[in-house]
């Protein structure tokens, strides 16, 4: 198994460690989870570099990575939404918009087996959605900081971008669905 699809892996066996990090209270178990939710996040840049790289993109890597990452955002926004400081609107978007990708994706696959790369308004999104969640953890352990004013500005953007990236990856792959 190549590098990149033990980081895949790995990213997935964190979210058990993540919410666990969530859920069970001790001293400064938020920022234990935002430490874990930043390894995870970085074995999704890291998998999809040493794939190239090392020219080990694999189709496992091409399907299991996304959802990988899907997996992982999900862990962290229902936590976020249930504590009250994510609205279920901002989660309804962000995850909506990756069942749309992935239907897109499901559907370019079943039209001759192509798989459909991220878009770098994709990879933008992912990297402003990932630190607006980070800092969201954070927010109780740095409460002095008032960390939430820039939380919910980078989430904010990750929103837009989300919804941009959405219309976008629609419009170029728009051919897919002619016929329908």
């Amino acid at each position: 198994m190549s590098l990149a699809n033990k980081l895949t892996l790995a990213r997935l066996a964190m979210v058990p460690v993540f919410l666990a990090m969530m859920e069970i209270p001790f001293p400064h178990h938020t920022a234990w989870a935002a430490a874990v939710f930043l390894a995870a996040a970085l074995t999704d840049l890291l998998d999809g570099y040493f794939a190239r790289r090392q020219g080990t993109v694999s189709g496992f890597g091409k399907i299991f990575d996304p959802i990988a990452d899907k997996i992982l955002v999900l862990s962290a926004l229902l936590p976020l939404a249930v504590q009250g400081r994510l609205s279920v609107w901002v989660v309804l978007i962000l995850v909506g918009r990756e069942f749309i990708v992935s239907a897109v994706r499901i559907q370019a696959s079943s039209q001759g087996g192509t798989i459909i790369a991220a878009s770098l308004l994709g990879k933008v999104k992912t990297v402003l959605q990932d630190a607006a969640i980070i800092m969201m953890l954070m927010e109780p352990e740095l409460a002095f900081l008032k960390l939430w004013y820039l939380s919910d500005a980078v989430m904010a953007a990750a929103v837009l971008l989300t919804l941009g990236s959405l219309w976008d990856y629609c419009y170029r792959n728009r051919g897919l669905f002619s016929g329908l």
